[in-house]
């Protein structure tokens, strides 16, 4: 995530931040913290917005000029691994493949996390970033936040707090969030089924996946178009494809 304040600590020189698919960019005094201590003394009495940093569709909301104080680029790599709670807490500069990577020690895994694992976790929750399945969204995984309010403060918000559904919707804006904690789940297997079939066939291929993708083939009859079908379920739950039959289109 980047922070941007209009009085921000002072920095060499601007440098460009971008998103990640360099669709929206900008420059910035851009300023790595060290520690926890250094960052809540950049935030005292000073206007700054948080945005998430990296999301596919998202612009970064870059303001020419100011400071960005960018997490994603600090010292906060804290990761850790609660076996009781089956919960992993994490620091603003750790990433989904570092996070991923930790919980793979202890076969688990996130509950989502997207396609693009350079991101930080918690710049992923900002920017809505979501996979697939019956809790698709990041943001639905977690538990507990810590965030520095305008006076540099600790508040720490935990699931069944008053205030936790508001900051659940207010990622990226309600302050520079120093923790957060997420649910995660049991390693599992999953089938990848890919198929290139008629249009009428995809409803019955596709049934049971918790994720489909389809293109269409260019110049295939128009009534019941050739596709290119990929589809991915659990394991136990993968379904046998049909016999290849040799067949010809035209």
């Amino acid at each position: 995530m980047a922070w941007f304040g209009s009085n921000g600590a002072s920095a060499s020189g601007m440098k460009p931040v971008e998103s990640w698919m360099k669709i929206f960019f900008g420059d910035a005094y851009v300023t790595t913290l060290a520690n926890e201590d250094a960052l809540t003394a950049a935030l005292p009495g000073r206007a700054y917005s948080c945005i998430g940093q990296s999301h596919s569709y998202n612009g970064i909301q870059v303001i020419p000029g100011i400071t960005a104080l960018h997490m994603g680029q600090s010292q906060f790599k804290q990761c850790t691994y609660d076996p009781v709670t089956e919960t992993a807490t994490c620091g603003p500069s750790v990433k989904i493949v570092e996070l991923k990577q930790e919980l793979l020690k202890h076969r688990r895994k996130m509950l989502n996390s997207g396609n693009h694992m350079e991101q930080t976790v918690i710049g992923a929750l900002s920017g809505g970033t979501h996979g697939y399945g019956a809790q698709a969204v990041i943001a639905q995984s977690v538990t507990a936040l810590t965030f520095l309010d305008g006076r540099g403060e600790k508040v720490t918000l935990t699931q069944g707090d008053p205030d936790f559904p508001y900051a659940a919707l207010s990622f990226g804006t309600i302050g520079p969030i120093i923790s957060v904690t997420v649910r995660t789940a049991p390693l599992e297997r999953y089938q990848s089924d890919a198929w290139i079939t008629r249009l009428s066939k995809k409803a019955a291929l596709a049934r049971g996946a918790v994720a489909v993708t389809a293109a269409f083939v260019p110049y295939s009859d128009p009534a019941d178009p050739l596709i290119m079908l990929h589809t991915l379920r659990p394991r136990g739950r993968a379904r046998r494809p049909a016999r290849p039959r040799l067949r010809f289109f035209h």
